[in-house]
């Protein structure tokens, strides 16, 4: 049981990984980590924040707003690989959602389909007087005119290129493509290219998403569809600069149970890296900063807590060092 606490607390912000390079850098002291690990923390939260606050995931806000539906960029993602699918295939649902009660200038559950052709084809532009959409036809793409909070006029435009669904066995209707972007003023903020993969019941199966929130991108792929292994990628840049970067494999005994054998992966925070293999029996974390040895994670024999350990052999709580960044992290 122990372990598979300590486990899970690595799979919470994605702490898994692979293993050691030769010829590696000198070790890193504890006061080189300590700092490295701080600054870190303030560098990711930072950015995190600056990402919900971007004009882009603003827009998605109005829009939605507009229109009584939650942004579909609400919860952007997590490293947690059991939680991918679903925070995608959520993200899939807003969002069609959103589409749906501006074309129809009311809400509309799932077990409805949303219709992409020369039907719903066409401009969309928001009335504050009636706070409806007023439809033009015409065109291949459904583009929808709106203002952003603080606006007087429609000063964005939301754009589906392409689109399409499909039903499973209960009726209700799953988002398979979605290309879609966003300007302000005519400056492009925001951009999302999503596809998707279920299984008859409805449960996501493959994602891959590219989402620009300007300047951020966030990529990330989903894969369940081996009968015993589940893999994600993830990654978070500010431009060139990697902010998160994570690959992860989770190997179970029984998909059915949800009991795993093994997790392999690699997750990187800015210039701290953790590359562990962890089973059942045996749990190898290690933590590098700029290639460097800077310690390992290990577990509490009694309670089963993971603690960060440095080179010198003392430890700390690895909720006293990350803790504040792993509530960034859930909240992402």
């Amino acid at each position: 049981m122990k372990t598979i606490k300590i486990l899970w607390a690595f799979i919470f912000i994605g702490l898994v990984a692979v293993s050691c390079k030769d010829d590696e850098p000198a070790a890193v002291n504890k006061e080189k980590a300590e700092a490295s690990f701080t600054s870190a923390n303030d560098a990711v939260a930072a950015d995190i924040t600056a990402m919900m606050e971007s004009p882009g995931y603003k827009a998605m806000n109005s829009l939605s707003a507009l229109n009584s539906t939650a942004n579909p960029f609400g919860r952007l993602g997590s490293v947690k690989p059991t939680d991918i699918g679903g925070q995608v295939k959520s993200i899939l649902t807003s969002l069609r959602a959103t589409l749906k009660s501006s074309v129809e200038n009311g809400k509309t559950s799932g077990d409805e389909p949303f219709i992409f052709d020369e039907t719903t084809k066409g401009v969309y532009t928001y009335n504050p007087e009636t706070e409806q959409f007023a439809f033009a036809a015409g065109g291949d793409i459904i583009k929808i005119l709106f203002p952003t909070e603080g606006s007087s006029t429609n000063n964005a435009v939301f754009e589906l290129t392409a689109y399409d669904e499909e039903v499973d066995d209960f009726g209700y209707y799953n988002a398979t493509l979605v290309e879609a972007s966003v300007t302000i003023d005519g400056t492009l903020q925001a951009e999302i290219d999503m596809t998707a993969s279920y299984d008859s019941y409805g449960e996501t199966t493959k994602t891959n998403v590219h989402l620009y929130l300007n300047p951020y991108t966030v990529v990330e792929a989903f894969d369940n569809t081996s009968a015993t292994s589940t893999t994600v990628a993830f990654s978070l840049a500010k431009g060139t600069t990697v902010i998160i970067n994570a690959a992860i494999t989770v190997t179970y005994t029984s998909k059915a149970t949800g009991e795993m054998s093994r997790i392999t992966g690699f997750v990187q925070l800015m210039n701290i890296r953790f590359e562990a293999d962890v089973t059942q029996n045996n749990i190898v974390v290690t933590i590098k900063i700029d290639g460097a040895n800077a310690g390992k994670i290990i577990q509490d024999e009694t309670t089963g807590e993971p603690y960060v350990q440095y080179n010198d052999g003392s430890s700390v709580p690895f909720e006293d060092v990350f803790g504040d960044l792993t509530v960034q992290l859930d909240g992402l």
